[in-house]
């Protein structure tokens, strides 16, 4: 077959990161509890937080200091999402389908 197996030659040899987080716009409480994120273009208040964990390390290298939750919105949407404790900014962490 004319062109089977043909790499685009840009491509060759490039590591493509899987589930890279996403810049996302949320209103925190004080505490840094997310009560509304923007994904999409839309805005989704936080019914629920499931779960909250901390990310600490490579302090050898650049640091990284995230907090994590685990949120559920108003249509029942489930996210991931973090802020960088260093930067303050906040991500969308995907982990493909929930089961």
């Amino acid at each position: 077959m004319k062109g089977a197996g043909k790499r685009d030659e840009g491509e060759a040899g490039r590591i493509k990161p899987l589930n890279s987080p996403r810049p996302l716009l949320v209103e925190a409480d004080e505490k840094g509890r997310p009560l509304a994120v923007v994904t999409r273009g839309t805005l989704r208040k936080v019914t629920q937080c499931h779960d909250t964990w901390r990310i600490d390390d490579e302090w050898w290298r650049s640091e990284i200091s995230r907090r994590y939750w685990d949120v559920e919105t108003a249509d029942g949407k489930r996210l991931t999402v973090y802020q960088d404790l260093v930067s303050g900014e906040w991500f969308e962490q995907s982990y493909g389908v929930r089961g």
